[in-house]
């Protein structure tokens, strides 16, 4: 039987990365990967080709001449970063995608505070509103003929690091007080899109929140130094204050989930279905902390 031809975009990124590393575990006979970057002859690229995949240049602002390359298209992952334009990028993505056949869409969007409320309107964080509409309209492509799976994820884990970026998000989580939030390891979104691929009749059709682990920053920082030794890394308040202010959008998703907008039941059955990993996991397997010998093994 011939292969499924799946087009990754991220592929050089975490989620791709991870998406083409699962299929290509679980599934190498089933799935041919098309992964699409904007520098076919950069190294993290090379190493694409070099594990088996088609990788192909382009850019997703152009998606013509990205599915020209991918002949017979059975399955999409699209990821976005949130700017001005997103709804410029994966619009007409989604539009080239259906024109060109594609089976099953997979979109990394976001949670906005749980699977019912992200179903609403009601949110006031403007690129979360961004991710509404590409959801909207990816639903109603081509009439409801292509499949669709829409991956919803929490705060990412990753974005607690040693570097300044880091520190920040900490102190704002410190901020929070005794508000849980909800987090996701970044790779986990990639692998449940696998899952996604693999099992459609399972998947297709359904918006899926992604979570982890929900946490207070006090038991993030009890398991952290538990698998460190250290107190997690912050930063000076006034410094975050700053930023939040500068970066409107920033001020307002912090506002967000102060307010407890990620602090909801975790669907533990689908978490457990997906295989997401929680804090301390992450902390183990895929952090850029240091942590101890002893916690490791």
């Amino acid at each position: 039987m011939a292969r499924k031809n799946i087009l990754v975009t991220g592929a050089t990124g975490q989620q791709g990365g991870a998406l083409i590393s699962a299929l290509l575990a679980s599934n190498p006979q089933e799935f041919k990967i098309f992964a699409l970057t904007r520098n076919a002859s950069s190294p993290s690229a090379i190493r694409l080709a070099a594990q088996g995949t088609t990788v192909i240049q382009g850019d997703t602002t152009k998606p013509d001449a990205v599915f020209s390359q991918v002949p017979d298209p059975y399955g999409v992952f699209l990821v976005t970063v949130p700017t001005a334009t997103e709804n410029e990028q994966a619009m007409p993505f989604i539009d080239a995608a259906m024109k060109s056949g594609v089976n099953h869409f997979i979109f990394t969007s976001a949670d906005r505070g749980g699977p019912v409320i992200s179903e609403s309107d009601s949110t006031p964080v403007p690129h979360f509103g961004t991710k509404k509409a590409i959801e909207q309209h990816l639903k109603s492509a081509g009439g409801g003929q292509m499949l669709w799976t829409i991956l919803r994820p929490t705060s990412f884990m990753d974005n607690l690091s040693p570097n300044f970026i880091g520190k920040a998000l900490a102190t704002m989580l410190k901020q929070m007080g005794s508000t849980k939030v909800s987090l996701i390891a970044t790779k986990d979104i990639g692998r449940a899109a696998a899952l996604a691929f693999a099992r459609p009749e399972v998947y297709a059709g359904r918006a899926l929140t992604l979570t982890g682990d929900l946490l207070t920053f006090a038991e993030m920082n009890t398991i952290f130094k538990e698998e460190t030794g250290k107190d997690l890394p912050t930063t000076f308040k006034f410094v975050v204050n700053g930023l939040q202010w500068a970066i409107s959008d920033l001020g307002v998703t912090m506002k967000y989930l102060r307010d407890g907008a990620y602090e909801y039941d975790m669907d533990k059955a689908l978490t457990e279905e997906l295989g997401l990993r929680d804090f301390r996991t992450w902390l183990r397997e895929d952090s850029k902390f240091e942590v101890k010998e002893e916690a490791e093994s």
